[in-house]
């Protein structure tokens, strides 16, 4: 059995809960193949997202740097939780606090068995995906074009095809 480690969050809803069929973390419920912020309606496939299924605990770190670590880390499909868990994946902190609690941030890792990961790397995996996702647009464009080139070469290859075959009818006939 795991420890429970609880930090302070401004959320109501603290823990994992199942609601409807749903699992909801501080508000945001995940439903099927979708994340849903139920505060504010606002909705994120989960199609490329790099953090889907994903559950984060942010420690360490001051409220304009979780604010922005969860709203990427939401945006790419994650979840964040305010207390680590058997369902929590990493735990998230900065290298300067973790160099300050190396013994702290290594007994709620090896307690709690997740892995820790240093803000930063939000950030870069996020980008990495997007950048990611950008290519695979571009090579998805691309083979469209050759299809389309295929396509069109094909069909003139028939058409002249077919011009041989009447010719070749025709002289026959003479």
């Amino acid at each position: 059995m795991k420890n429970t480690v609880r930090f302070n969050t401004p959320y109501e809803d603290e823990e994992p809960r199942r609601d409807e069929g749903r699992e909801s973390f501080n508000g945001y419920a995940i439903s099927g193949d979708s994340i849903v912020n139920h505060r504010n309606g606002v909705g994120y496939g989960s199609s490329q997202r790099p953090f889907q299924n994903l559950i984060f605990v942010l420690h360490g770190l001051d409220e304009y740097q979780k604010q922005r670590l969860e709203s990427k880390i939401f945006q790419q499909g994650g979840s964040v939780s305010s207390m680590i868990s058997e369902r929590t994946t990493y735990l998230v902190t900065t290298q300067e606090y973790h160099d300050r609690n190396t013994e702290e941030i290594n007994e709620l890792v090896k307690s709690n068995n997740v892995q820790i990961m240093f803000d930063n790397w939000i950030y870069e995996a996020a980008n990495a995906a997007n950048n990611m996702h950008e290519d695979i647009g571009i090579i998805f464009s691309i083979v469209i074009q050759i299809i389309t080139v295929i396509i069109a070469v094909t069909e003139m290859m028939i058409t002249t095809m077919m011009m041989m075959m009447i010719t070749n009818m025709a002289m026959r006939d003479l």
